[in-house]
Protein backbone atom coordinates (compact mmCIF):
# COMPACT_ATOMS: atom_id res chain seq x y z
CA UNK A 1 0.00 0.00 0.00
CA UNK A 2 1.52 3.22 -0.43
CA UNK A 3 2.34 6.58 1.53
CA UNK A 4 0.27 8.44 -0.35
CA UNK A 5 -2.84 9.87 0.65
CA UNK A 6 -5.69 11.43 -1.99
CA UNK A 7 -4.41 14.82 -1.50
CA UNK A 8 -1.07 13.85 -2.09
CA UNK A 9 -1.57 12.55 -5.56
CA UNK A 10 0.57 14.03 -8.23
CA UNK A 11 -1.94 15.13 -10.79
CA UNK A 12 1.18 16.86 -13.05
CA UNK A 13 0.74 13.48 -15.90
CA UNK A 14 -3.03 14.60 -15.98
CA UNK A 15 -3.47 16.07 -19.32
CA UNK A 16 -4.95 19.79 -18.92
CA UNK A 17 -5.16 20.64 -22.65
CA UNK A 18 -4.75 18.39 -26.36
CA UNK A 19 -1.80 17.37 -27.01
CA UNK A 20 -0.11 17.19 -30.87
CA UNK A 21 0.07 13.62 -31.98
CA UNK A 22 3.51 12.39 -33.72
CA UNK A 23 1.56 12.13 -37.15
CA UNK A 24 0.82 15.69 -36.30
CA UNK A 25 4.11 16.98 -35.71
CA UNK A 26 5.07 15.29 -39.26
CA UNK A 27 2.40 17.04 -40.90
CA UNK A 28 3.65 20.56 -38.91
CA UNK A 29 7.20 19.81 -39.85
CA UNK A 30 6.17 19.02 -43.73
CA UNK A 31 4.05 22.25 -43.50
CA UNK A 32 7.04 24.45 -42.34
CA UNK A 33 9.17 22.94 -45.07
CA UNK A 34 6.80 24.91 -47.68
CA UNK A 35 6.62 27.47 -45.55
CA UNK A 36 10.38 28.08 -45.17
CA UNK A 37 10.34 27.66 -49.04
CA UNK A 38 8.13 30.00 -49.67
CA UNK A 39 9.26 32.65 -47.40
CA UNK A 40 12.95 31.36 -49.22
CA UNK A 41 11.37 32.37 -52.69
CA UNK A 42 9.84 35.85 -51.41
CA UNK A 43 13.34 36.71 -49.77
CA UNK A 44 14.98 36.02 -52.95
CA UNK A 45 13.06 38.14 -55.04
CA UNK A 46 12.72 40.78 -52.47
CA UNK A 47 17.08 40.85 -53.05
CA UNK A 48 16.59 41.05 -56.52
CA UNK A 49 16.24 37.42 -58.11
CA UNK A 50 14.96 37.81 -61.54
CA UNK A 51 11.27 35.99 -60.47
CA UNK A 52 9.38 38.76 -59.97
CA UNK A 53 6.97 38.00 -63.22
CA UNK A 54 5.94 35.12 -61.74
CA UNK A 55 4.59 36.34 -58.68
CA UNK A 56 2.24 39.16 -57.33
CA UNK A 57 -0.22 38.44 -59.90
CA UNK A 58 2.19 38.01 -62.77
CA UNK A 59 2.07 41.68 -64.14
CA UNK A 60 5.62 42.56 -62.56
CA UNK A 61 9.20 42.49 -64.39
CA UNK A 62 11.79 39.94 -63.20
CA UNK A 63 13.24 42.08 -61.20
CA UNK A 64 11.00 43.90 -59.18
CA UNK A 65 10.44 47.50 -58.11
CA UNK A 66 11.21 48.97 -54.96
CA UNK A 67 8.22 48.90 -53.69
CA UNK A 68 7.27 45.74 -54.77
CA UNK A 69 10.65 44.39 -53.58
CA UNK A 70 9.81 45.91 -49.88
CA UNK A 71 6.51 43.84 -50.21
CA UNK A 72 8.09 40.80 -51.12
CA UNK A 73 10.50 41.08 -47.97
CA UNK A 74 7.12 41.79 -45.84
CA UNK A 75 5.91 38.41 -47.05
CA UNK A 76 8.58 36.41 -46.15
CA UNK A 77 8.62 37.51 -42.48
CA UNK A 78 4.98 37.09 -42.94
CA UNK A 79 5.37 33.60 -43.85
CA UNK A 80 7.81 33.08 -41.30
CA UNK A 81 6.07 33.73 -38.61
CA UNK A 82 3.73 31.47 -40.18
CA UNK A 83 5.35 28.46 -40.27
CA UNK A 84 6.40 29.26 -36.42
CA UNK A 85 2.89 29.20 -35.69
CA UNK A 86 2.54 26.22 -37.46
CA UNK A 87 5.26 24.55 -35.65
CA UNK A 88 4.12 25.59 -32.30
CA UNK A 89 0.50 24.34 -32.84
CA UNK A 90 2.13 21.25 -34.07
CA UNK A 91 4.64 20.89 -30.71
CA UNK A 92 7.21 20.75 -32.54
CA UNK A 93 8.72 23.72 -31.17
CA UNK A 94 7.95 25.02 -27.39
CA UNK A 95 8.31 28.62 -27.91
CA UNK A 96 5.18 30.61 -29.58
CA UNK A 97 4.93 33.44 -31.70
CA UNK A 98 1.50 34.09 -29.83
CA UNK A 99 -0.16 33.82 -26.95
CA UNK A 100 -0.88 30.00 -25.53
CA UNK A 101 -4.52 31.36 -25.76
CA UNK A 102 -4.26 32.80 -29.51
CA UNK A 103 -2.47 29.80 -30.51
CA UNK A 104 -5.38 27.51 -31.80
CA UNK A 105 -7.17 30.29 -33.77
CA UNK A 106 -4.43 32.00 -34.97
CA UNK A 107 -3.36 28.60 -36.97
CA UNK A 108 -7.29 28.71 -38.45
CA UNK A 109 -7.06 31.75 -39.69
CA UNK A 110 -3.35 30.98 -41.24
CA UNK A 111 -5.06 28.04 -43.17
CA UNK A 112 -7.60 30.27 -44.24
CA UNK A 113 -5.32 32.79 -45.71
CA UNK A 114 -3.53 30.30 -47.55
CA UNK A 115 -6.75 28.71 -49.10
CA UNK A 116 -7.27 32.37 -50.04
CA UNK A 117 -4.15 32.39 -51.24
CA UNK A 118 -4.63 29.70 -53.65
CA UNK A 119 -7.54 31.45 -55.02
CA UNK A 120 -5.78 34.26 -55.73
CA UNK A 121 -2.63 31.57 -57.28
CA UNK A 122 -5.22 29.86 -59.55
CA UNK A 123 -6.55 33.22 -60.82
CA UNK A 124 -3.29 35.12 -61.90
CA UNK A 125 -1.99 36.22 -65.21
CA UNK A 126 1.01 33.86 -64.06
CA UNK A 127 0.98 30.68 -65.41
CA UNK A 128 3.93 29.70 -62.77
CA UNK A 129 1.29 30.96 -59.75
CA UNK A 130 -1.28 28.91 -61.46
CA UNK A 131 0.12 25.95 -62.28
CA UNK A 132 3.26 25.69 -59.34
CA UNK A 133 2.06 28.50 -56.97
CA UNK A 134 -1.71 27.45 -56.99
CA UNK A 135 -1.14 23.69 -55.87
CA UNK A 136 1.44 24.38 -53.21
CA UNK A 137 -0.20 26.49 -51.54
CA UNK A 138 -3.12 24.38 -51.53
CA UNK A 139 -1.13 22.03 -49.89
CA UNK A 140 0.01 24.46 -47.52
CA UNK A 141 -3.52 25.21 -46.40
CA UNK A 142 -4.25 21.30 -46.04
CA UNK A 143 -1.50 20.71 -44.25
CA UNK A 144 -2.52 23.88 -41.72
CA UNK A 145 -6.24 22.49 -41.16
CA UNK A 146 -4.46 19.53 -40.28
CA UNK A 147 -2.43 21.14 -37.47
CA UNK A 148 -5.04 23.58 -36.53
CA UNK A 149 -7.71 20.40 -36.13
CA UNK A 150 -5.59 18.14 -34.56
CA UNK A 151 -2.96 20.12 -33.26
CA UNK A 152 -2.05 21.50 -29.28
CA UNK A 153 -0.15 23.73 -27.62
CA UNK A 154 -3.57 25.48 -27.33
CA UNK A 155 -7.25 25.66 -27.58
CA UNK A 156 -9.40 24.35 -30.39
Amino acid sequence: MSDRTAGDLDLSTRPTRAHASGGVRLVALVAAHFYAAMAALQFGVAMGLPFGEHLWGGGQEAVLPPGMRIASLAAAGVLSWMMLVVLARGEVIRRRPVPLSWLGRTTWLIAASMVLDTLGNVASQSVVEQRVLGPITATMAVLTLVVARRGGGGTR
